[in-house]
C-alpha cells in the first residue's frame, strides 16, 4: 500500500481490522477476492485502500471503478 495512505490510517485507527488484515494484500497482489464480514468491521476501507494505493495520478482516465450495491454505501 502507498506510505501515505498508510501513514493517514495509521494516524486514525490503531490497527487494522481482521477483514482489512485478510485482503488488503490480496488486493494489492490483484487477486480477485470474496470477502464476508460484519457491518462496522471497516469492509469499505479494507476494498478501497488498496484500490487506491494503485491508482496513478499521472495517467488521465478511469482507473477505479466502484459499484455501491446499497444506498449505505453510495
Amino acid at each position: 500500500m502507498k506510505p501515505e495512505l498508510l501513514e493517514k490510517f495509521n494516524a486514525v485507527f490503531e490497527q487494522p481490522t481482521p477483514i482489512q488484515n485478510a485482503v488488503w494484500q490480496r488486493l494489492i497482489d490483484g487477486d480477485s477476492i470474496f470477502g464476508l464480514a460484519p457491518t462496522g468491521t471497516g469492509k469499505t476501507l479494507a476494498f478501497v485502500l488498496p484500490m487506491l494505493s494503485q491508482v496513478d495520478a499521472n495517467l488521465k482516465r478511469t482507473q477505479v471503478l466502484i459499484l455501491a450495491p446499497s444506498q449505505e454505501l453510495a
